[in-house]
Formats: C-alpha cells, sequence, structure tokens
C-alpha cells in the first residue's frame, strides 16, 4: 500500500474514533508527518483520559444519595390547606432537593418522592403494610432499584401523648427511635389555636420540636443524630432540620430522613 493511501485509510479511521487501528497503520510510515499524527493522537488520549476521571471522580449529586451533600439546615414546608399532601424540602443554600406528594383516595398510605417539583424523578416511595391502621409501618423503597431502605412505626398509644416512633432498617431490626421533646407545646399550640382570630397566629408562638435518638431504647437519650424543629409561619407549616452526629452513615441519613418526611405526614393534623 502506498504512503499516500495509508494516510489516507487512518485519516479514515481517526475520523470514526478507531484511534489503535490508526495507530497501527501510521506506524508502517516512514514519514514525519505521521509522527506528527501519533503525537496527536497521544494529545487526544489524555484529554480523554483526563475527562474520564473527572466524570467518576465527581459525585452523582441526586437527591438523598450521600452524606454530606446537603447543607444542613434543610428548610420542609406544606400548605395547611391542600388536596393532595405536598412537601417542599431546601437545602440551606434555598435550592430544592426533594418534593413529597402524597396520593389520595388510597385505602392505605402510598407517597411518592421525586428530585424536585417538576416530578420528573421518582427516587423513593414510602407505602404501609396495611390498610390504615394506628400501628402500621411505613416501609421506605428505592424507586430506582426497587431496594428497600427501611422503615417507620408508631408506637401505638404511646403516640397519643407524646409522638413516639421506631425506626428499623431493611431487616427490620430496630436501629433508632424518633420522640417529641416536650409533648407539652403540642398541648399549648392547641389550646391556643382554638381562640378566635388570635389563634390565627399560633404558627408564630409555638414551635415543637422532634428528635431521633440511636438505639431502641426510647428513654436513652445519649445519641441524638438529628433534630426536626416547627418554625414560625402563617398560612403554610415549616420545619427546619438539622443533622446532629456529622458521621452518620450514607444510609443511616437517607432513612432518618425519609421518616421524618413519613412522621410530618402523619402528624400534620396535630401541629
Amino acid at each position: 500500500m502506498a504512503t499516500k493511501e495509508k494516510f489516507l485509510e487512518a485519516r479514515q479511521l481517526i475520523d470514526a474514533e478507531q484511534y489503535d487501528e490508526a495507530r497501527r497503520i501510521l506506524a508502517t510510515i516512514e514519514h514525519p508527518r505521521a509522527r506528527e499524527w501519533e503525537a496527536k493522537l497521544d494529545g487526544m488520549a489524555a484529554k480523554r483520559a483526563n475527562v474520564t476521571n473527572t466524570v467518576q471522580e465527581k459525585p452523582k449529586r441526586t437527591a438523598l444519595s450521600a452524606s454530606g451533600y446537603y447543607q444542613y439546615p434543610l428548610h420542609m414546608r406544606f400548605k395547611i390547606v391542600a388536596l393532595a399532601p405536598q412537601i417542599y424540602i431546601t437545602d440551606a443554600t434555598g435550592r430544592e432537593v426533594v418534593y413529597v406528594r402524597q396520593k389520595i383516595l388510597k385505602l392505605k398510605e402510598d407517597v411518592r418522592i421525586f428530585s424536585d417539583s417538576s416530578k420528573r424523578e421518582e427516587i423513593f416511595r414510602i407505602n404501609a403494610d396495611r390498610i390504615i391502621d394506628w400501628s402500621a409501618a411505613y416501609h421506605f423503597t428505592d424507586s430506582r432499584t426497587e431496594r428497600s431502605l427501611g422503615s417507620i412505626k408508631r408506637k401505638g398509644w404511646r403516640s397519643l401523648w407524646r409522638t413516639t416512633y421506631a425506626i428499623f432498617d431493611p431487616h427490620e431490626q430496630q436501629t433508632h427511635h424518633l420522640k417529641e421533646d416536650n409533648p407539652w407545646v403540642k398541648v399549648a399550640d392547641a389550646i391556643f389555636t382554638q381562640i378566635p382570630l388570635v389563634g390565627m397566629a399560633a404558627g408564630y408562638v409555638f414551635h415543637p420540636s422532634w428528635t431521633i435518638y440511636r438505639g431502641v431504647d426510647r428513654e436513652d437519650e445519649r445519641n441524638p443524630v438529628m433534630q426536626l424543629c416547627k418554625k414560625p409561619s402563617f398560612f403554610e407549616r415549616s420545619f427546619a432540620i438539622e443533622k446532629l452526629d456529622p458521621n452518620m452513615t450514607p444510609e443511616e441519613e437517607q432513612r432518618l430522613l425519609l421518616s421524618f418526611m413519613m412522621m410530618v405526614q402523619l402528624e400534620r393534623g396535630r401541629g
């Protein structure tokens, strides 16, 4: 094959991004231009390697994907009056990171969680294990992989006075407990709300909070890991979520955030 024909074939292979085949042909050509082309191919290979490494090292910024991704505190809000319960969550920069929507007219709780309010990407769902029941368990599922992420269950009659939940891992082993910090705040909030006109400002006066602790003993408060606190608001309910333990694992953070989302849905009628 003549040199000119070899150059032509090498050019066609390069255009087709078949760089290894082009190199083999260039190696058989004794001409300075062939060395120039080989140097250019080396430069192109180096650039491709840099781009590949950058893509691989850059964390995938999807909702609840990894510990430390969110900038706390997170801000959670929902409308007081809405046909279908909806929750909007933004981070400390104001960026929307989660949108939660509960399906209506369902015998079982059916909550869908999206990466934002456009609802283009469903990332998680929460389903009850039985028809509406005080002691139902609410299971978390990764919508993309169908992997179980754990569950949360209200502690029956105990929650009538002080909101109390148990949180479980995917193997149904309890890992945390969630409870209301001061039940008297809820009582005062409920009474204040009933006062004509003045009760409209209840959202600015009383601010209940809930904390998740690591462990199964509901009286053990030595290891708080995450807290939800109600913030002043008027036409909507507003909350702040603080991460108290910076060393929690991504899986733990994910499960606890989902627990707070479900707890707010269940307790929304109680202030």
